[in-house]
């Protein structure tokens, strides 16, 4: 130390990094899309006159909000199907700045609107052709089994013939292996 000789102050101060925990309110960390996912930020500050001043929310390296304002939080509308990796970053009032643990979401696409029996497509007419997806399908309680095959996947349709003669129904052209299966009556009668 140089300089002029005589009495001086010398003032050391540790700004000791904020804490932050990312929580997931709205029923995680598995959703349907499109999906409203609230995000909550637990964070503080361990020196006596620190305090919060931010805290940000990141998808990957996206920040995707940002909030002044205890509590710190935000809903995530409109999240399409997919995995998703949040943090969240807090600040305090020094700057020190420190990332939350990585929190995994996962959100599914939603089922076809005819993966249920009682929802189950109106087909009309003597010939009839329709195109329909079994992504996110699922099985539901009391479906049978289908030509010997576990449920699931299950999409219906519903259709009733005009006149009394012999029926030909098919999945040919289908991009996958499918199962077909016919039943009358209600569900759970076959």
């Amino acid at each position: 130390w140089g300089g002029t000789a005589g009495f001086f102050q010398l003032e050391v101060e540790l700004n000791v990094p904020p804490t932050v925990e990312l929580i997931i309110l709205s029923g995680g960390p598995t959703f349907t899309a499109p999906a409203n996912i609230t995000l909550f930020a637990n964070a503080t500050d361990p020196d006596s006159d620190g305090a919060i001043s931010k805290v940000e929310f990141y998808q990957g390296n996206e920040k995707i909000a940002e909030d002044a304002v205890i509590p710190f939080g935000f809903t995530w509308n409109g999240v399409k199907a997919g995995n998703y990796t949040l943090t969240a970053r807090a600040t305090d009032n020094l700057g020190a700045t420190v990332p939350s643990a990585p929190v995994s979401v996962q959100v599914n696409s939603p089922p076809p609107p005819n993966d249920d029996f009682d929802l189950h497509v109106l087909l009309s007419g003597s010939s009839v052709r329709t195109n329909g997806s079994n992504l996110a399908a699922t099985s539901q309680p009391g479906e049978p089994r289908h030509a010997t095959n576990a449920a699931g996947n299950s999409i219906w349709f519903r259709w009733k013939a005009e006149a009394k003669g012999t029926v030909t129904i098919s999945t040919r052209g289908s991009s996958v292996d499918t199962v077909l299966a016919v039943y009358t009556g209600t569900l759970g009668s076959n």
